[in-house]
């Protein structure tokens, strides 16, 4: 492409860029997210409310494994979701969910840790996965479990896939 094209390319199109970067895309494009509020269940789908959001985005009762996911979040877990548009609704395709969690640690395994949270429940999690099909839990992290002790207090790092699953562990002093 010759330069005179891409100046004029860049003339037309990069307030458009910049005013995206300074307000954010346009409402339909790029991710939504927010703070989970809950998760109803209506006859033919499930409705995802997030905290702040007037209208619920809806989750498909054929999406098991993402319908098993969103029942393990608790109430201000942030997110982002992927979704598609059909009519006027927003249906979810894909969630992306990380958090940290701050607890005493209760028991341990080989690959999983369970701790008793500073609200009182006991979450066990599982360590992040790699390889795919073939593959195992992360060496890495692995490690990390193996070396906590029943009683440390914890500052623990996870992501949603197929369920709460542990990607760092820093202990907390």
């Amino acid at each position: 492409m010759d330069r005179w094209k891409l100046a004029v390319l860049l003339l037309v199109f990069s307030p458009v860029w910049l005013w995206n970067a300074a307000h954010g895309a346009p409402k339909g494009e790029g991710k939504p997210g927010g703070k989970f509020e809950s998760l109803t269940e209506v006859p033919d789908r499930f409705l995802l409310k997030l905290e702040g959001q007037p209208k619920p985005y809806c989750v498909s009762k054929d999406k098991k494994n993402l319908v098993l996911d969103l029942g393990q979040l608790q109430a201000g877990d942030r997110m982002e979701l992927q979704c598609s548009k059909k009519g006027a609704e927003s249906w979810v395709e894909k969630v992306f969910v990380s958090g940290q969690v701050k607890g005493r640690v209760m028991n341990t395994g080989d690959g999983w840790i369970e701790l008793a949270l500073e609200n009182g429940s006991v979450v066990r999690f599982r360590a992040v996965w790699r390889g795919g099909s073939k593959g195992g839990p992360d060496k890495k992290v692995t490690k990390l479990i193996a070396k906590q002790k029943q009683g440390d207090r914890v500052v623990l790092t996870w992501v949603l896939e197929e369920g709460k699953r542990v990607s760092d562990i820093k202990i907390q002093k």
